[in-house]
């Protein structure tokens, strides 16, 4: 099993309502039956960030989800990709992860 994790830095996007995008993952995570396991948790370094992981079996479906669920959600989709990587495990696990979305637009982003 991969997962895809996503890494939300609100600072990054003042407005955004981390509450309404946790919610907006429970409703993922209890609704598909993709998600096989799942993390949330929070820290803080040079800035405070809330990281949610998810474990599947078909990442590729699971990040069509996402992207059409949360990046495109008209409320705050774009908030979130202001303040947001995601990234998923790559063939080696970690050690080759994937970059699936950058706050900065500059940064070039891997396709699954």
């Amino acid at each position: 099993m991969k997962a895809i994790s996503i890494q939300i830095q609100p600072h990054r996007a003042p407005g955004l309502d981390i509450d309404e995008v946790r919610t907006l993952f429970e409703r993922i995570v209890a609704s598909s039956p993709l998600v096989e396991r799942h993390h949330f948790d929070e820290g803080h370094d040079k800035g405070h960030y809330f990281n949610f992981t998810f474990g599947t079996r078909d990442l590729k479906a699971l990040w069509g989800i996402l992207r059409e669920q949360v990046y495109a959600d008209r409320a705050f989709g774009h908030l979130v990709a202001l303040s947001s990587i995601a990234t998923c495990e790559g063939s080696h696990g970690w050690d080759d992860y994937l970059l699936l979305h950058h706050f900065d637009p500059e940064q070039r982003c891997d396709a699954l």
